[in-house]
């Protein structure tokens, strides 16, 4: 039988664990190529900077991925926080993968008012 002590440091333990694993998958999200391409497009994007100012900083959302692919063709989804010099945003962005290379197919801005910008539309 488990003491109580043991049973906290198990669940101590247990929630380490699964907070180490979590913070893994943002680091590996973070750090893949569409979501680097999908970081330039927030930072060169004229429109982001006109409805927010000038970007100081864009994260990834904790689990805001998804990225599939096989061999050169695949695709990704993004949640990017956005602060800008006078407001904060959110982008969902979704990348199309073809020919191994990554680009932007939609984009769609939520501003902290709950307002919406479409910056890219599938075609």
């Amino acid at each position: 039988m488990f003491t109580k002590k043991k049973l906290v440091g198990i669940m101590f333990l247990t929630l380490v664990l699964v907070l180490g694993f979590f913070y893994v998958l943002y680091v590996i999200g973070s750090n893949t190529e569409p979501y680097k391409v999908a970081e330039q497009f927030v930072l060169s994007s004229p429109e982001i900077k006109k409805q927010l100012g000038q970007v100081k900083s864009a994260r990834l959302a904790f689990l805001g991925y998804e990225v599939n692919y096989h061999g050169s063709d695949g695709n990704a989804n993004f949640k990017i926080a956005i602060s800008g010099q006078d407001r904060k945003a959110v982008l969902f962005a979704k990348l199309k993968r073809n020919l191994g290379e990554w680009v932007v197919i939609n984009a769609k801005l939520v501003k902290e008012d709950g307002s919406t910008v479409n910056l890219i539309q599938d075609g």
